[in-house]
């Protein structure tokens, strides 16, 4: 379903119609979903996804910009408004279980800490 909301969207924006121009896309639309769904699923930086699929990081930032905008034109993943949800006689309820694990700091003292004279300094 988000792939053929994404397949209608015109892809070229030339300015005389039927003339394409540029080299081809390097990728389907399939793995430019993949590429924004593995963006957000993992947290991986555009390097490391753009590097998956072969592209550089900043054509990696640009197919992820531009397949949310179609996402959002599209409305296919617009919440409820407010009003519904008041509305509604039933609830939600989401339980998130959250570990909590100490960081691991240096202890601070004065034995481990270098002063540097002022007068050493250049």
């Amino acid at each position: 379903m988000v792939v053929e909301s994404i397949r209608l969207e015109p892809q070229s924006k030339h300015k005389i119609k039927g003339k394409k121009r540029g080299p081809k896309p390097k990728l389907s639309t399939e793995d430019k979903i993949l590429m924004m769904l593995m963006y957000y699923r993992a947290c991986r930086t555009f390097f490391y996804v753009g590097a998956s699929y072969g592209v550089s990081e900043s054509q990696a930032w640009r197919i992820i910009i531009t397949q949310e905008k179609i996402l959002i034109k599209s409305k296919l993943f617009h919440l409820p408004g407010k009003k519904v949800l008041t509305q509604a006689n039933t609830f939600e309820v989401v339980i998130v279980d959250v570990a909590e694990s100490p960081v691991e700091r240096p202890k601070k003292n004065s034995g481990n800490i270098i002063l540097a004279k002022r007068k050493d300094t250049p």
